[in-house]
């Protein structure tokens, strides 16, 4: 998955900016914003990990929301989510 693959919409909260979610067969989301009043600024993006409609905190991937990523950056965080192991129950 690569932010060119992903379709965006207007930000649900009306907060300005857009989003765009990426959801992966092992059970992980990643929420993607860009513009607005987020981690983000001109061209770049910022990436939450979700898992079950909730951001995940407890990820390898980070243990915060990455911000101000480039694209090149952002299609690697991409990456990474899609490449975690399936959650244990």
């Amino acid at each position: 998955m690569k932010i060119d693959d992903l379709k965006w919409n207007d930000h649900p909260a009306g907060m300005g900016g857009m989003r765009a979610e990426a959801e992966f067969a092992n059970g992980y989301t990643a929420s993607v914003l860009k513009g607005g009043p987020f981690y983000t600024d001109g061209g770049t993006f910022e990436i939450a990990v979700m898992r079950d409609g909730h951001l995940d905190y407890t990820t390898p991937v980070t243990d915060d929301v990455l911000g101000h990523l480039s694209e090149e950056e952002a299609n690697r965080v991409l990456g990474d989510i899609e490449r975690l192991p399936v959650p244990a129950k």
